[in-house]
C-alpha cells in the first residue's frame, strides 16, 4: 500500500506543470526567449509578407542627383555634404529601401524619404526615415508604409559627423534582414533567471542570519556590476575627452583643483597664482556677471575674488590626498577623468559596505532577497551615475563627498556606537576623520558629521552604562543573532561588556579628535583665505550672479525640492521611453538651471515613500527605544538631506546634486521598511511585499536609466559613443 501511495505521489508531481516549471525554469524561459526574439522582436523582417512586393534595384542611372561624386562603376561617393536622389515615376509597390552602402570616419549616416503615391500625386515630404549603421545591414534597410503602387522617390542621405561613404547601389523590396540580438536575448534571460530566482531559489527565502555566505556574495556581486558599469562610462567618456588612458597620468595642465590649487601650495600660498586683471579689480562691482560682459572684462570662471586675488572655494581633501602628492612625485597633473572615478568607485565600494553591516546588524532575519532589493535600490538611485557623464572639476568634489560620505557612514555603524557588540575606537576614529573629510571635499556634507554627533552621543551613553552596571547575566548565556528592535538603544540591564575608565577616554578621544584636526585644518584655510574661520567664501564666486547680493526666496527651494523628489517621469514611444519633466514653477525671478534631468526620487526609488510610515514603525518599538531610533533615522534621512536640499537653493538646479542626499534617504525608507517587514509575522502580507519590492525595481531600474543615459549622450559625442547610441537605438526600438 505505501508503495502504491509513492507512486501517485511520484505521479502526481510529475503531471504537476508547477513543479515541472520550477525544476526546468531555465530551459522553458529559453524557449519562450528565442520564441520572442524570433517572432516579436523581429516582426519588422515580416513585413513585406503577402503584399505583393517585388525585388528590384533602383537604377542609379535613372535617378537625378545632387551632390556626391560619381564614381566609375557608377557609385556615388560624398566626404560631408548630403546626396540627394529622385526617381521619377516608378509606379510600383515600394515597402522597402535598401542601400549598398560602406561608411569611412563615419559613426552613422542618415536616411530620409519623401515619396507620393496612389493616395497623394505630390510629394508626402520626410515620409520615412532611418539612421544606417556602418557593419549593420540590418539598418542599411528602410521600411516605407505607403498605399497602392509608389510613383515618385527622393532619397536624402547624409553623414553628420564629417564622414565619408560610398554609396553602390539601391534596392526596393527587399526583406528587412532577420538579427538575434545577443544583447537583448541575454538581457531578458538575465532578467526572466533573477525573477524566478526572486520567488523559488530555496537561498533566498532564507534569513541572512543563516544565509551569510550568499548574502556576501550577493552584494559583492552586485558592487561588481556596478564598478563594472562604472569603467565602462569613464572608458567611453574618455574616447570623447580624452587623448587615451596613459595620457591622463601625463598632464601638463589641469584645471581648478586639479592644477591651480596644487600649484599655489607648492608655492607655499592659499591664494591661486593667476592674478586678476586690473581691469576687473577696477570695477565697481566685479561679481556682476552681466557688467564683466559688458565690459568684456577677463577674469577667471567660477573663481573666488577677494581682497584682490583669486581663490578656490572647492574643497582641499583631494588636493592634500592626490592631486598635490602625484604632482610633487612625478611632475604631471593628476587626470580628473581618473579621479572621479577612483572616489566614484569607492562611493560604490562603501556604500554596499554600509549596507551589508546595516542589514547584519539591524535586520539580520530580513530573507536575502528582500535585502538585496535594497541594495539594487540604493546602487541605482544613489546619484553617482550623474558624476561619470559630465567629468569636469565639480564633479570632483561631489564624488569625493559621497566616497568619504558613505566610508564614514561605514565606520561609524561598523564601530558597533549603537547595537550590542563592544564599540571600537578604531573604527570610530576612521569614521569621524572620513566624515571630516568628507566637508574637506564639499562644504554641503557638513550636515551629516552633524548628525553623527547624535550616534557618537549614544556610543558615550553605552559605554558608560556599560561602565556603571556591567554584563547582564542573561547576555552572557545569549547567542546567536539580535533582532530589529534590540539593536537602536542599551539599556543598563542589557550591557554586555565591562567597560572601564579608560575605554571611554579612548572613545571619547577618538570621536573628537578627527574632527578637531581636519575642523580646525579647513577653520584655518577658511581664515587664511576669508578672514573668517567659518566662511567657505561661495559668495565671492565669479558665475551665474551675484552671490554677494542675492536674497533668499523659498520659491527658489520649491524648484529643487519638487524636481529632487516629485517631478514625474514622462513617458515616450522611443528608446529609452522615459523622458524628464523637468519644472521651474514660474519663479518670476532667476533661479539658475545647470540641465533639465529631472525625475523626482519616488519615482526613480519609489520606496522612499516608506519615510511616511515612520509614525507606524515607531509605534511598534519599545517606548524606550523609540527617542533613539527617530533621532537617528530621522536627522540622517530626513533633516540631513533636506536641509542639503534647502542649502543649494541659490547654486540652482543641476541633477548631480542628488549624489548628496538621495542615498542617505532611500537607506532611512528601507530600515522603517525592513522593520515593519520584520515586525509582521503575516504570510500573506510579507509575500505581497515582496512581490511590491521586485516590482518596484521595474520603474527604479527603467527610470535611472532613462536620465543618465540622456544626460550621457548630450555629454559624450564620440565617434564610438555615438555608434552605441544609435545601436542601442536600434535594437531597443525594434518596431521602426
Amino acid at each position: 500500500m505505501r508503495k502504491r501511495s509513492d507512486s501517485r505521489s511520484f505521479s502526481a508531481k510529475k503531471n504537476n506543470p508547477k513543479a515541472f516549471l520550477k525544476k526546468n525554469f531555465s530551459l522553458v524561459w529559453l524557449a519562450i526567449v528565442l520564441i520572442t526574439e524570433i517572432f516579436f522582436f523581429n516582426f519588422p523582417s515580416f513585413h513585406l509578407i503577402g503584399g505583393g512586393y517585388e525585388k528590384s534595384p533602383l537604377p542609379m542611372a535613372d535617378a537625378s542627383i545632387i551632390g556626391g561624386n560619381i564614381t566609375e562603376d557608377g557609385g556615388i561617393e560624398t566626404q560631408g555634404e548630403p546626396i540627394i536622389l529622385e526617381w521619377r515615376g516608378i509606379d510600383r509597390r515600394i515597402g522597402t529601401v535598401s542601400l549598398d552602402a560602406d561608411f569611412s570616419g563615419a559613426s552613422y549616416a542618415e536616411l530620409s524619404a519623401d515619396a507620393s503615391d496612389d493616395t497623394n500625386a505630390e510629394y508626402r515630404y520626410s515620409i520615412a526615415s532611418k539612421k544606417l549603421l556602418p557593419g549593420d545591414t540590418r539598418s542599411h534597410t528602410m521600411i516605407i508604409r505607403m498605399s497602392g503602387n509608389v510613383r515618385d522617390l527622393r532619397l536624402y542621405i547624409s553623414v553628420p559627423d564629417g564622414g565619408s561613404l560610398r554609396l553602390r547601389g539601391v534596392t526596393v523590396n527587399s526583406a528587412v534582414p532577420f538579427r538575434f540580438s545577443v544583447l537583448r536575448a541575454g538581457l531578458l534571460m538575465i532578467i526572466g533567471i533573477f525573477v524566478w530566482s526572486y520567488f523559488y531559489y530555496k537561498h533566498m527565502k532564507l534569513p541572512c542570519s543563516e544565509n551569510k555566505k550568499s548574502f556576501t556574495l550577493a552584494a559583492n556581486s552586485v558592487t561588481v556590476l556596478c564598478l563594472t558599469a562604472a569603467f565602462f562610462m569613464v572608458g567611453l567618456y574618455m574616447t570623447a575627452h580624452s587623448n587615451g588612458f596613459l595620457s591622463e597620468f601625463r598632464l601638463t595642465s589641469g584645471n581648478q583643483i586639479t592644477q591651480e590649487i596644487v600649484d599655489a601650495f607648492e608655492h607655499g600660498q592659499v591664494s591661486l597664482l593667476a592674478e586678476p586683471s586690473k581691469e576687473l579689480l577696477m570695477m565697481d562691482n566685479p561679481y556682476d556677471w552681466s557688467a564683466r560682459n559688458e565690459l568684456n572684462v577677463s577674469y577667471l570662471w567660477d573663481h573666488c575674488l577677494y581682497n584682490g586675488n583669486y581663490y578656490s572655494y572647492y574643497g582641499i581633501a583631494p588636493v592634500l590626498l592626490l592631486f598635490l602628492p602625484y604632482h610633487m612625485i612625478t611632475g604631471y597633473y593628476f587626470s580628473t577623468i581618473i579621479a572621479i572615478f577612483i572616489f566614484g568607485a569607492l562611493g560604490i565600494v562603501f556604500l554596499s559596505e554600509t549596507y551589508k553591516v546595516f542589514i547584519r546588524k539591524f535586520f539580520p532575519q530580513l530573507p536575502l532577497r528582500t535585502a538585496i532589493f535594497g541594495l539594487l535600490m540604493l546602487q541605482m538611485s544613489s546619484g553617482v551615475w550623474y558624476c561619470f557623464c559630465a567629468m569636469n572639476f565639480y564633479e570632483i568634489a561631489q564624488s569625493a563627498g559621497l566616497c568619504f560620505v558613505t566610508a564614514g557612514a561605514y565606520f561609524l555603524l561598523s564601530a558597533n556606537v549603537i547595537g550590542k557588540e563592544r564599540v571600537s575606537p578604531v573604527r570610530t576614529a576612521a569614521a569621524t576623520a572620513c566624515l571630516s573629510l568628507a566637508v574637506l571635499s564639499r562644504p554641503t556634507t557638513a550636515v551629516y558629521c552633524a548628525v553623527s554627533l547624535l550616534f557618537l552621543g549614544f556610543g558615550l551613553k553605552k559605554l558608560i552604562s556599560e561602565y556603571k552596571f556591567g554584563p547582564s547575566k542573561k547576555q552572557k548565556s545569549e547567542n546567536g543573532e539580535k533582532a530589529a528592535d534590540d539593536v537602536l538603544s542599551e539599556s543598563p540591564a542589557e550591557s554586555v561588556y565591562c567597560t572601564r575608565k579608560a575605554d571611554i577616554v579612548a572613545f571619547t578621544v577618538a570621536a573628537i579628535i578627527p574632527f578637531m584636526l581636519f575642523g580646525g585644518l579647513q577653520m584655518i584655510y577658511n581664515y587664511l583665505r576669508f578672514d573668517s574661520f567659518l566662511d567657505f567664501g561661495i559668495q565671492y564666486s565669479l558665475t551665474i550672479n551675484d552671490f554677494t547680493r542675492s536674497e533668499f526666496h523659498a520659491r527658489f527651494v520649491s524648484i529643487g525640492l519638487y524636481n529632487y523628489l516629485l517631478s514625474p517621469p514622462v513617458i515616450t514611444p522611443e528608446f529609452p521611453y522615459v523622458g524628464s519633466s523637468f519644472q521651474t514653477l514660474n519663479p518670476n525671478g532667476y533661479y539658475f538651471v545647470a540641465n533639465e534631468y529631472a525625475v523626482g526620487l519616488i519615482w526613480r526609488a519609489a520606496p522612499v515613500l516608506g519615510l511616511l510610515l515612520a509614525p507606524k514603525a515607531l509605534k511598534k518599538v519599545k517606548k524606550e527605544k523609540r527617542l533613539p531610533a527617530a533621532l537617528l533615522v530621522g536627522s540622517f534621512s530626513v533633516v540631513a538631506p533636506f536641509a542639503v536640499m534647502f542649502s543649494i537653493w541659490e547654486s540652482g538646479y543641476g541633477a548631480r546634486y542628488a549624489v548628496d542626499f538621495g542615498w542617505e534617504m532611500i537607506i532611512g525608507a528601507l530600515a522603517v521598511l525592513f522593520f515593519l517587514y520584520d515586525t509582521n509575522k503575516n504570510k500573506d502580507m510579507r509575500s505581497l511585499a515582496d512581490k511590491a519590492a521586485l516590482i518596484s525595481l521595474i520603474p527604479t531600474a527603467v527610470i535611472n536609466f532613462a536620465l543618465i543615459y540622456a544626460f550621457f549622450t548630450n555629454e559624450v559625442k564620440s565617434s564610438a559613443a555615438v555608434y552605441l547610441y544609435n545601436y542601442l537605438d536600434s535594437v531597443f526600438n525594434f518596431w521602426f
